[in-house]
């Protein structure tokens, strides 16, 4: 099924991938069995979340997003 999937992939959408994750720039990731490569977004978000850490707390933080960490 997933390979089904990858087949219906266009290259401008895989291309749309590479741009939005800045390590597929540097190498070809096939170690991906347990993580692969983040997105920008993901690693914006959570150097983001760990500022607004570092600011205000572990606690209030974490009561302040609480619906995007445990929705």
């Amino acid at each position: 099924m997933i390979t089904q999937q990858m087949n219906n992939i266009t290259k401008e959408e895989l291309n749309k991938y590479r741009n939005d994750t800045a390590g597929s720039s540097a190498v070809v990731h096939f170690n991906n069995a347990g993580a692969s490569l983040p997105p920008d977004v993901v690693i914006n978000t959570i150097v983001d979340y760990l500022k607004e850490e570092a600011t205000y707390g572990g606690y209030e933080t974490e009561h302040k997003n609480i619906a995007r960490i445990d929705p």
